[in-house]
């Protein structure tokens, strides 16, 4: 049995809550109500309390008019938690559109209403779940363009490097989903706009859909962190990430080639040599078996004696 015990994390970061309101795309809920709701958020909340009320920035007064903010943690990077919203994705791109989320700030939503993955299928969000949205730096800053294309990747694996040093044996299903003995346990979303990139993590913390739930073809049964038999809570583990990420990220870009890079990401790839069903948009659907990574971050697929890449699609085991 896997455990974790919730203690307070010195990460560098500022916490902050929002509490919205009934006319924000935050439903309002404090500190103290969201105790109440979940055991696994409690033990956050009273970790890394007190909390003290202040008014709202004016650029943010659309999204809430009061602000808790923590007195445990400080540091050039924030976090923001919010109340249930339709994701945190939604809430991030207005904070930076605000001018309120910088590089290597971040979202944490409670829970979402209309939470997205890959493809736009539908991503259930209940409470005791980590929902994130990371802002990272734009790709035209980091060293070398050709790191770019492989971003979504990068999120990838920096999630599951985190969770295989809780003893958790992670792997990267291509190109953004994260498998625990084939049953996935988190997933991965990246957006960019105007040169600004944002990274969507979703981790199955406490609960996971039904499989009668997972209605498209190409999904893969669920699994979450507490029935795998490790116990953490959502915001202790997100700072424990995002710490680690940060400089994980930064060793990459600035030591490594991309190409020496993927070659170390086969190694937690998911179901290479085995069969998979495909699906892409320029070619159907279509079975093949996986040979592993290309060096620019796609996929190598062997049908026959042939050898193909492809760069997006969804893929499930025959």
């Amino acid at each position: 049995m896997l455990s974790h015990t919730n203690t307070k994390v010195l990460s560098g970061c500022r916490l902050e809550f929002l509490e919205g309101g009934c006319r924000s795309l935050i439903a309002p809920i404090n500190p103290e109500d969201l105790s109440r709701q979940n055991s696994l958020w409690r033990r956050d909340i009273n970790d890394f309390g007190p909390w003290t009320p202040v008014a709202a920035d004016p650029s943010i007064q659309a999204l809430t008019d009061r602000v808790w903010q923590s007195s445990k943690d400080s540091g050039d990077n924030k976090i923001t938690i919010v109340g249930p919203c339709g994701s945190a994705m939604d809430v991030a791109w207005d904070l930076i559109n605000n001018g309120h989320l910088k590089i290597w700030d971040s979202v944490i939503a409670v829970s979402q209403q209309s939470g997205r993955g890959q493809h736009h299928r539908i991503w259930t969000s209940p409470v005791g779940n980590l929902y994130a949205a990371w802002r990272w730096p734009d790709p035209g800053s980091v060293g070398n363009g050709d790191w770019e294309s492989l971003l979504p990747l990068i999120a990838g694996y920096l999630s599951a490097e985190a969770l295989i040093d809780k003893g958790l044996p992670v792997r990267i299903k291509w190109p953004n989903d994260l498998l625990i003995n084939g049953r996935k346990i988190g997933g991965i979303l990246l957006e960019q706009k105007s040169g600004r990139v944002l990274v969507g993590i979703g981790l199955n913390v406490e609960s996971y859909p039904d499989a009668h739930l997972l209605k498209d073809e190409f999904a893969v049964p669920a699994t979450s962190m507490k029935n795998e038999g490790l116990t953490v809570t959502p915001l202790t583990l997100w700072l424990e990430m995002i710490a680690a990420g940060k400089n994980k990220f930064s060793q990459m870009v600035e030591s490594m080639a991309p190409a020496e890079w993927t070659a170390i990401l086969n190694h937690r790839l998911a179901w290479i040599g085995k069969r998979v069903r495909v699906s892409s948009c320029s070619s159907g659907s279509y079975e093949a078996t996986i040979k592993g990574l290309a060096e620019d971050g796609g996929l190598e697929l062997q049908t026959g004696s042939t050898i193909s890449v492809i760069y997006s699609g969804s893929l499930v085991l025959v």
